[in-house]
């Protein structure tokens, strides 16, 4: 079995996200595959210095997973067509809420716990 897996840089652009999508769909399909797929672009490092800020006491961790928001919403825009894009976009918007909150906690308790540090990266 082939396993391709993309994530970081292969992900980090919409011509990145194409491309992507080219070698998945000129696999030959007379051989099994699997695809697996992490955080695009510095979606973890981003995640990973919100919860460094949040658990510093910083409130620019809002600000940080502002920007992993809008790079999201800026990959939707590109690559999906207009009808689509609302449900996509309402679809990230409830999970980076959900890791906001969780942020908030680090926040008000200044500690970032392994658990809460992979729960957070795993919203990547």
């Amino acid at each position: 079995m082939i396993v391709l897996k993309f994530g970081g840089t292969s992900l980090s652009c919409p011509r990145c996200f194409l491309q992507s999508v080219r070698v998945i769909t000129g696999m030959n399909s007379s051989n099994p595959f699997t695809v697996v797929v992490s955080a695009s672009g510095d979606t973890t490092d981003k995640l990973m210095e919100a919860g460094e800020k949040a658990a510093s006491g910083d409130q620019d961790y809002v600000a940080v997973l502002r920007v992993v928001e809008n790079t999201h919403f800026a990959l939707v825009r590109e690559l999906f067509p207009v009808k689509q894009q609302s449900k996509l976009l309402a679809q990230i918007k409830l999970l980076l809420n959900e890791a906001e909150e969780l942020a908030g906690g680090i926040f008000v308790t200044c500690d970032l716990t392994e658990k809460a540090r992979d729960r957070l990266l795993g919203f990547g």
